[in-house]
C-alpha cells in the first residue's frame, strides 16, 4: 500500500509500505515529496529520500512519523512514475561519471579533489 508520511523532521515522505508494528514502518523505495506553490498551482517534486545508497527498503521509526495517511490516485500514481525513473537509473555509475570527470581536466587521482 501506497502511504503518505509526515516525518518529524518535516519531511513529506511516499512510500510503499511493506508491514508495519507500533514501533517501526517498513518503505520499500521511500521519495521525498516536495510541494513547491506556483501561480498556476501546486506542484509536486520528488527526490530519493537518501541519496547516494542503494538500499531501496527502510525501517522508520513509528516515534518519527507525525501523520500517516493512504495516498490518493493522483500521488500513487506519481509514485509509481518516480520510482520506474529511479530503477531505470540503477545501472548508473557514479564512479564512472566522476573518473570521466578527472579525466577531463586531467587528474586520475580522486583523492586530490580535496586536496
Amino acid at each position: 500500500m501506497v502511504l503518505y508520511l509526515k516525518l518529524v523532521t518535516g519531511e513529506d515522505i511516499v512510500a510503499e509500505v511493506e508491514d508495519s508494528d507500533p514501533d517501526f514502518y517498513y518503505v520499500t523505495v521511500p521519495i521525498r515529496v516536495h510541494t513547491i506553490n506556483t501561480e498556476a498551482g501546486a506542484v509536486m517534486r520528488a527526490s530519493k529520500w537518501i541519496p547516494f545508497i542503494p538500499d531501496k527498503t527502510f525501517q522508520i521509526d513509528a516515534r518519527n512519523v507525525i501523520v500517516v495517511a493512504e495516498a490518493n490516485q493522483e500521488v500513487i500514481e506519481y509514485y509509481h512514475s518516480v520510482v520506474n525513473k529511479l530503477e531505470s537509473l540503477d545501472g548508473y555509475e557514479l564512479d564512472e561519471e566522476v573518473d570521466a570527470y578527472h579525466k577531463s581536466i586531467g587528474n586520475n587521482n580522486k583523492s586530490e579533489v580535496n586536496g
